[in-house]
């Protein structure tokens, strides 16, 4: 059972910060002291050579090693991905290994998670089968996933990049990371109440969830228009704090200095316009590894 607002509220004086942690495009850890989870969280980058398709795209080891150090993570208790891109996807199956985390998600991502158990001999890695509007409880954190469709890469023409199921023949090539199960979702817990959603576009399946007033993380990198992103997040729900995610230029490894943004993603556009509409709305762009208290 989800908490009411007031409830959430009232608890948050209770418990230790929600601290959220942004690990580069998409990525992000969620901890309240006790629970650490991570929503799509990849540090491996693909190679010409794996466009081109004449290497595998697998876990980059070194890279991941580096980063894990880097933001000084010790453990993680659960794993989430929005969507089987690679650039959400990849490291799912080896932080999963390595921290001993249960990976939630549907049959596309259980593909990939199953061929790194056998391609690395990963015997003990954990996976668990959510279905679309389940409620699945970490800690004191409640995720709600709701099943969605991957906004267009190009929306001006409607392309969509690798739409559909990842192959069950899966082998780690790299046009076979389609977009596979697609999910947005709520979580609760009694310090706070946060929508994480990397659609970009709003899904109107959200909108009997949703109270107003929550914490948002939300993918901006591929939005239909900032007028489409301002009207239905920001004037439609008016949440208290707003933290973006995919704006970087993620291409490259992490930049721990400077944002680089990737073309199109006009931010301070998103900013202004948003405080016309709800000016009680804040804006934090996040940098790699800083601790941001969000309840």
């Amino acid at each position: 059972m989800f908490f009411s607002s007031a409830e959430a509220l009232a608890a948050s004086a209770k418990h230790a910060p929600l601290t959220f942690r942004w690990t580069s495009i998409a990525g992000f850890l969620l901890d309240d002291g006790e629970t650490t989870l991570a929503f799509d969280v990849t540090f491996t980058r693909p190679t010409p050579l794996n466009w081109l398709g004449l290497q595998e795209l697998v876990s980059d080891f070194p890279a991941i090693d580096e980063n894990v150090n880097a933001l000084g993570l010790k453990k993680v208790d659960a794993i989430f991905v929005s969507h089987e891109h690679v650039d959400h996807a990849v490291d799912a199956a080896a932080l999963g290994e390595r921290f001993g985390a249960t990976i939630y998600g549907g049959p596309s991502l259980k593909r990939i998670v199953d061929a790194s158990r056998s391609r690395f001999t990963w015997p003990d890695l954990k996976y668990r089968s959510v279905a679309d509007r389940e409620t699945v409880t970490v800690g004191k954190f409640k995720i709600k996933f709701y099943r969605r469709t991957h906004a267009p890469i190009f929306p001006k023409i409607g392309f969509h990049f690798l739409a559909g199921e990842v192959p069950s023949d899966f082998h780690f090539g790299f046009y076979q990371y389609y977009d596979g199960d697609v999910w947005c979702w709520i979580i609760e817990h009694p310090a706070g109440r946060i929508l994480v959603d990397q659609g970009s576009h709003f899904f109107e399946g959200l909108r009997s969830d949703l109270h107003g007033g929550e914490t948002m993380f939300l993918g901006v990198a591929n939005k239909a228009s900032v007028e489409d992103f301002v009207t239905k997040y920001v004037a439609g729900f008016h949440p208290r704090l707003i933290l973006p995610l995919h704006f970087d230029f993620f291409f490259a490894p992490p930049n721990r200095e400077h944002t680089r943004f990737l073309p199109g993603i006009e931010y301070d556009r998103l900013v202004s316009e948003s405080a016309k509409v709800s000016p009680e709305t804040r804006w934090r762009l996040p940098k790699f590894g800083e601790p941001i208290p969000v309840q």
